[in-house]
């Protein structure tokens, strides 16, 4: 930009006033020098430069971030925004994706709290947050190979019924999950088996419209799968790289209407699967952000979004600007940054990314 065009002002943030700034201006470079010490004595000062007019900033309104020192933990913060008693609990592996994923529609059904344990020891954090929500009763998802028997042992102990949803493998998996959710769907969502963000984004498209996420190999229909989809309405989330049209073509001819939500990378197709909700269920109140670089954040985010009728959006929060789909379906969202909630620490979403993401909704 023209640094002529902008006007500059120091913000002391000792006391919140604001001072004008003297600076010099060379074509697109802008030098200032700060005005001393602060209200407080020290020599801290933000700059601020505008290009729409000056006047004063607008009043800052701080989105809700919600992080733990590690992904359970991150998962328990988002259990606790807004949910003060469960008698079930959905708990999904920390470590590996796929059944996982399937949970939080699962977590959604059952009105369920959803947490992340790893394979062989039940994490503190974890324990405690069933304890403080009286959990009663908890669903695993995965076999033994994800989530062993030292967590069954554990929670046992601690007088929780544990039931374990599982099949032999991934698709199988997902299978007896929509089943425990609806036998008989009239609409599933469905996503790539073998990597996560499409899967991820479809899951919260699945926990928002209360169906299943079914999980598929890249070229094949498994049995059962079609079986259970049956003449369903089905939402294909991803591109061909991850589910070949030859799904899609076999889905078709036993009867399912199928249709294929798919952009031009991860953050493309999370951006689709929001419009996609936008035109069933109306523009989604709050805007859960998360990481699209891995799986559990925005995994847990998606029962905590329907709580308060929002929607997982994904981003690539390690950098300082916002993935061009993603900005521009903020900037037609109406919300205001109040509405924003940002799942992860700032290793998954900067403070620099952070501060992208709030100028798009700043009201």
């Amino acid at each position: 930009r023209d640094a002529s065009e902008a006007a500059v002002s120091w913000f002391d943030p000792v006391d919140g006033s604001t001072v004008a700034a003297e600076v010099e201006v060379d074509g697109t470079v802008l030098r200032a020098t700060p005005p001393g010490p602060n209200a407080g004595g020290d020599r801290d000062w933000v700059l601020v430069v505008r290009f729409d007019g000056g006047g004063d900033p607008p009043a800052a309104t701080a989105a809700v971030r919600l992080e733990g020192a590690d992904r359970i933990a991150t998962a328990v913060e988002v259990s606790r925004w807004g949910l003060d008693r469960a008698d079930v609990a959905v708990i999904g592996s920390a470590e590996d994706f796929p059944d996982a994923l399937v949970s939080a529609p699962l977590a959604v059904d059952v009105g369920a709290t959803l947490l992340l344990t790893t394979r062989d020891r039940l994490p503190a954090a974890t324990g405690a947050e069933l304890d403080r929500l009286g959990v009663r009763r908890v669903l695993l998802v995965g076999g033994t190979a994800v989530i062993g028997p030292a967590v069954v042992e554990a929670l046992q102990a601690r007088g929780i019924q544990v039931d374990r949803i599982d099949g032999p493998d991934r698709i199988a998996t997902s299978v007896e999950v929509a089943r425990a959710i609806d036998p008989s769907p009239d609409l599933v969502v469905l996503a790539g088996g073998s990597a996560f963000p499409d899967a991820l984004s479809g899951g919260g498209l699945a926990a928002r419209l209360g169906v299943p996420l079914l999980l598929t190999d890249r070229d094949v229909v498994d049995d059962d799968l079609a079986d259970l989809v049956g003449d369903a309405e089905v939402l294909v989330v991803g591109g061909t790289a991850v589910v070949a049209d030859s799904v899609v073509e076999a889905l078709g001819d036993q009867g399912a209407t199928v249709t294929r939500l798919a952009g031009s990378g991860r953050y493309d197709t999370s951006v689709r699967v929001l419009a996609e909700l936008t035109g069933r269920r109306g523009a989604p109140a709050t805007m859960w952000m998360a990481t699209g670089a891995d799986f559990p954040d925005g995994l847990v985010a998606a029962p905590g979004a329907v709580r308060e009728g929002g929607m997982v959006l994904l981003t690539d929060g390690r950098s300082t600007t916002v993935p061009v789909p993603v900005a521009e379906a903020l900037d037609d969202s109406g919300l205001c940054t109040e509405d924003l909630r940002l799942v992860g620490g700032q290793a998954v979403l900067s403070s620099g990314h952070e501060a992208a993401l709030a100028q798009l909704l700043a009201c």
